[in-house]
């Protein structure tokens, strides 16, 4: 996709289009003298291509995308109440991407990286001063989403079972992960708490669909037991 290069003297600007998306190249055709010093040598024309990342910077939530853990985000538990562990909630998650496409994944509520430990165990509240937490990832467009790729460790980040928990765990094989918008995230959310709801209801005998739904039917319960 080519971008549109704007020429000045002998330099040259451009702006990334407000609409890019994620793992897209893109082109830029540099014309001849473009760039360089006058009355020297200047650049003869050329084409650079650069390819976006597979997750803008920003805050997500991210979720598991097998048949077996799908739907389940990474959060945390298991061992030490601080192990990745995967529940149907999850925790935000602040990716940052530098310049050499070596991304870092910040737990936003605690400020500590996703780590891998000495024995490849995920956690999320990585101590950087600690030289067995590794926290530098490699993240690529997968089928379905995105892979986690722990650089130091030489592991990819998957949704498993360890000690009898779900976790998000070292693997040697690729994983699929989703990254969820906080917009998205809240969407989905309110549709689980209005299915818990609903299910709450129907076990109580009641009729419900959402959330405010059963709590009217509870406060106006409430109302008539007061009144007898």
């Amino acid at each position: 996709m080519p971008i549109e290069v704007t020429v000045t003297g002998t330099s040259f600007t451009f702006t990334l289009p407000t609409d890019a998306t994620t793992s897209t190249t893109y082109t830029l055709s540099i014309p001849a003298s473009a760039f360089g010093y006058e009355g020297h040598e200047t650049c003869d024309a050329q084409t650079i291509t650069f390819t976006t990342p597979a997750v803008f910077d920003g805050t997500y939530f991210i979720k598991a995308t097998d048949a077996t853990y799908g739907g389940k985000y990474i959060s945390r538990g298991a061992d030490s109440n601080t192990e990745a562990a995967l529940d149907l909630w999850g925790l935000p998650v602040k990716v940052t991407t530098n310049a050499n496409n070596v991304s870092t994944l910040y737990f936003v509520d605690n400020n500590k990286p996703l780590v891998l430990n000495a024995y490849n165990i995920a956690y999320t509240d990585g101590n950087l001063s600690n030289a067995n937490h590794k926290y530098t990832y490699a993240i690529a467009a997968a089928d379905g989403g995105c892979t986690l790729y722990n650089k130091d460790k030489a592991k990819y980040i998957a949704a498993g079972v360890r000690a009898d928990k779900e976790v998000a765990m070292a693997s040697d094989a690729a994983y699929s992960w989703q990254f969820v918008t906080p917009t998205d995230h809240t969407t989905e959310m309110t549709a689980l708490k209005n299915s818990q709801a609903a299910t709450a209801a129907t076990a109580a005998g009641l009729s419900a669909s959402t959330v405010d739904n059963l709590k009217s039917i509870v406060e106006a319960w409430k109302g008539n037991t007061t009144d007898n």
